[in-house]
């Protein structure tokens, strides 16, 4: 077996803290606050959508990781974006509590934005992690939701 190539590290490996996010304006997240999971109180989009920016990619570390969870239905879309200096690079897929098991799926494209719906209820939520392999870094996606309609992957 070949050696395993060492990409970075990140000093918040795992989640730390809970921070509520209750402010009704957009937000643009820094490396500093990986390790936190995101509750978001519906009554952030009570008014207009409202989104979420990922750290740029090349200037924060592989293994930066945020969870986002939706303490209620919000009125109206919550994104997570990607920073806007970077190409789309979200990846990943998410599960659904729905009989067929459906979910969604960036389906090997880079994408832009991960969607909370309107009808997305408590509990939904995604974890993004920044991982890479040396040369390219991008934001992996996990997450689940309660019914496949909840959450949405996105391209620009």
């Amino acid at each position: 077996m070949a050696n395993p190539t060492y990409v970075g590290s990140s000093s918040s490996f795992g989640y730390k803290k809970v921070v509520v996010l209750d402010s009704d304006s957009d937000h643009q997240l820094r490396s500093e606050d990986s390790g936190c999971i995101f509750v978001i109180d519906a009554d952030v989009a009570a008014s207009a959508a409202q989104i979420y920016y990922l750290p740029k990619a090349s200037e924060t570390n592989v293994g930066c990781c945020f969870k986002f969870i939706l303490d209620a239905s919000p009125a109206q879309v919550i994104d997570i974006d990607r920073h806007a200096d970077d190409a789309d690079n979200i990846h990943g897929c998410l599960n659904s509590a729905q009989a067929a098991g459906e979910g969604a799926s960036s389906d090997g494209t880079a994408q832009e934005t991960v969607r909370f719906a309107a009808s997305a209820v408590q509990g939904d939520n995604i974890e993004l992690v920044l991982v890479g392999n040396g040369s390219s870094k991008w934001w992996q996606l996990s997450g689940n939701a309660n019914d496949a309609a909840h959450i949405a992957i996105a391209a620009s």
